[in-house]
């Protein structure tokens, strides 16, 4: 089942098939134009995608598998999550970014102590989040505050060693220690794995405002996006394929 919107309704199911507090649905932080996977079979419902907005096949009807493939499938198991880093509580969480425009690379960053984990993140993603956090704040209760932090302290700890490049991220509330949890499913390495490395990063809600404001600044910090095609716009212009539909170059002019 794939859940392609963030209305009430759709977060409720999601949250009934996971067996959470109903009471408790809207905190659910699911973002704009993002597909939830729900997968049915074995004890329960397993959650396999959360906030994927990552490219959509094409609706083209496929072909009827055969009994054989049926027969694969079925047997076919469910990555299983492996939680190499559970930080709960983290003492600092943070996003950063390496490198000029056009040509940098994303981070998300927990630390707990000495414990510093890094991991590699899109652009996007990293935009994603900082909108997913702001939403859950809000159905928190949270009022529009601006953190009490400078940019120095929310850079990014020595060393950046990236443990995986991020595939799928989730945000989460933990009602009871009142912590925000990011979660984040690595990329697969094969196209059916066993297993699916996953780390957690459990934060305050001050830590998580904080960390929302530093990743929506450093997101605006490099190339704008093309409205038309959205495709990021370089300094002498990008080939735009939906500008008059003839692949005009637009400008920043």
């Amino acid at each position: 089942v794939a859940v392609v919107s963030h209305a009430d309704p759709l977060k409720a199911a999601i949250a009934h098939y996971l067996g959470l507090d109903l009471n408790q649905f809207q905190r659910i932080a699911i973002d704009p134009a993002a597909v939830s996977i729900l997968f049915f079979g074995g004890e329960r419902p397993t959650l396999y995608r959360l906030n994927d907005k990552g490219a959509i096949p094409a609706l083209n009807p496929a072909p009827q598998p055969s009994d054989d493939d049926k027969e694969q499938k079925e047997n076919k198991p469910m990555p299983e999550a492996n939680i190499i880093y559970d930080l709960n509580p983290v003492t600092h969480v943070t996003v950063g970014v390496i490198g000029e425009p056009g040509k940098r690379t994303f981070y998300l960053q927990g630390q707990q102590g000495a414990t510093i984990v890094t991991l590699i993140a899109e652009k996007e993603q990293i935009a994603a989040l900082a909108r997913g956090v702001d939403e859950l704040l809000e159905r928190l209760g949270e009022k529009n505050q601006t953190p009490n932090i400078s940019a120095l302290e929310m850079e990014l700890s020595q060393p950046v060693e990236p443990v995986f490049r991020i595939g799928q991220l989730g945000l989460g509330y933990d009602n009871d220690h009142e912590l925000i949890v990011i979660v984040a499913y690595a990329v697969p390495a094969e196209e059916n794995p066993i297993t699916l490395d996953v780390m957690r990063f459990w934060a305050t809600r001050d830590q998580m405002r904080a960390l929302a404001r530093h990743a929506a600044e450093i997101v605006a910090g490099g190339r704008p996006t093309c409205v038309l095609c959205g495709r990021p716009i370089d300094p002498a212009g990008h080939f735009c394929p939906k500008r008059n539909g003839h692949g005009a170059q637009a400008t920043l002019d």
